[in-house]
């Protein structure tokens, strides 16, 4: 037990390390790179945005949907933290080839990963998160909830004789129990 105990504690202080290191080292280019990739969106500028972008960026905006590279370049959309006066960035970097960027403003949260390329740094990924402006509350529910089975009942609109076919051969297959096939279940 002191083994897995010593291994799991140099295991931990060598990541550590390493990402202290690796911030220290990347802190300042993936800072600039981050500014002025918000400072484009800012401005509208389409082209410091396409260096800046990596060819496969994703962003996923506060109702869930996923733009491309593509789609931020032609519908001119702007990050829901940016930067300036009012937004906290924490930075985390790994191994000198990536970090992430976390940027907060009162309750809106993004998080951009960054990574080098040859070319520079590049952002390939951001997501945004907004916290409503009001405290919710947990409202119990005053009916039951009934918990159904998935391996018992497929909740799916079925459109010819074979998909039936096929649901009920998965059904006495499978069973009420959801173990796994196996094997012995084969004869």
């Amino acid at each position: 037990m002191n083994r897995l105990m010593m291994a799991v504690s140099v295991i931990a202080a060598v990541t550590v390390g390493l990402a202290t290191a690796s911030l220290i080292e990347n802190d300042d280019a993936v800072v600039i790179a981050d500014k002025a990739a918000m400072a484009a969106f800012d401005k509208g500028d389409e082209a410091t945005l396409a260096r800046y972008l990596d060819r496969n960026f994703s962003w996923i905006d506060t109702d869930g949907n996923l733009f491309t590279k593509e789609d931020v370049l032609a519908g001119g959309l702007r990050p829901l933290v940016g930067e300036g006066t009012g937004v906290d960035i924490i930075e985390h970097s790994y191994g000198g080839q990536v970090a992430w960027l976390q940027a907060h403003s009162k309750k809106n949260y993004v998080v951009r990963f960054w990574e080098r390329r040859p070319a520079g740094w590049k952002l390939v990924h951001t997501t945004e998160i907004a916290s409503p402006s009001e405290e919710r509350v947990q409202v119990p529910f005053k009916y039951a909830i009934p918990c159904i089975n998935p391996c018992t009942e497929l909740p799916m609109r079925l459109f010819h004789q074979s998909e039936e076919v096929l649901q009920s051969q998965q059904l006495r297959l499978y069973g009420a129990s959801c173990d796994p096939i196996g094997p012995a279940k084969w004869r």
